[in-house]
C-alpha cells in the first residue's frame, strides 16, 4: 500500500440527506472498482484505485486524481491537447461502457471529468464519483444503438 501525507487527501463532507445509505461509500468503492477492472489494459480511461484496507461503511479512500477538468477547454489547448482525439476517446469510452461491458458510469457531468494531458496528443480520461451507474437491458441497448 503507498504511503500518504496529508496532502494527498482532500476531505469532503458527505451528503447525508441526499444518501442516507450507510452503504454507500461501499457501493461506491466496488462500482469504481468495477469500472477499473472493465478498463483494464485500456489507456483511453483511468479509473482511481480503492484502498479498500482504508474504506469503511461511512468512509471511502482512493487514488487522488490530477488532471485538467474537461470543462477547461482553454487550459487543454494550451496545453496542445489533441482535441479530436480526445473527443473520439470519448465516444469509444461511452460505447464501450454501454455496448461492451453493459456497466456504465452514470454521473458523467463535467465535475467528474478530467483529462490527464502529460502527453497532449495522447490524452486520457479519468474519470471520479462511481455513486451512480447503470446497466440496460438488451432491448434498451438497441434502441440507443439506432
Amino acid at each position: 500500500m503507498p504511503k500518504f501525507t496529508q496532502s494527498d487527501f482532500q476531505i469532503q463532507q458527505l451528503g447525508q440527506a441526499r444518501h442516507p445509505s450507510p452503504l454507500r461509500e461501499l457501493r461506491e468503492a466496488a462500482n469504481a472498482t468495477q469500472l477499473k477492472r472493465n478498463f483494464a489494459g485500456d489507456s483511453m480511461l483511468h479509473v482511481p484505485a480503492v484502498y479498500w484496507d482504508l474504506c469503511r461503511t461511512n468512509v471511502m479512500v482512493m487514488e487522488r486524481v490530477y488532471g485538467v477538468p474537461i470543462g477547461d477547454v482553454a487550459r487543454l489547448r494550451e496545453l496542445g491537447t489533441d482535441m479530436r482525439r480526445l473527443s473520439e476517446n470519448g465516444v469509444s469510452i461511452f460505447f464501450t461502457q454501454v455496448f461492451h461491458h453493459n456497466f456504465f458510469h452514470a454521473d458523467m457531468h463535467p465535475g467528474n471529468i478530467f483529462v490527464l494531458a502529460d502527453d497532449p496528443r495522447q490524452p486520457r480520461y479519468a474519470a471520479v464519483d462511481f455513486g451512480i451507474v447503470g446497466t440496460l437491458d438488451a432491448r434498451d441497448q438497441r434502441y440507443l444503438a439506432e
